[in-house]
């Protein structure tokens, strides 16, 4: 867990430089969020998934691999990208 201020530009700025100090193979976007989805390609990952259909359209432009979710409940949904 990161935490990071996220008011100013700098608490952006610090957030992006510890991501990029370290190595992911991954990351998940289970928030479907524009933003969400800006912070994991941060972190430069060789992949990104995240749902095929995000709460906001723009997000899935990020994800590398976009996983067709077909459970009801976002626990299940969750669980689903995550077993991608």
């Amino acid at each position: 867990i990161l935490a990071f201020d996220r008011t100013g530009l700098a608490g952006w700025r610090d957030l992006r430089h510890r991501l990029r100090s370290r190595r992911f193979d991954f990351a998940f976007d289970f928030q479907g969020l524009l933003q969400s989805a800006i912070i994991a390609s941060m972190a430069r990952p060789e992949r990104i998934y995240g749902p095929d259909r995000p709460r906001e359209l723009p997000a899935r432009l990020f994800y590398s691999t976009a996983v067709t979710v077909k459970s009801a409940h976002v626990v299940d949904q969750n669980l689903e990208i995550a077993q991608a």
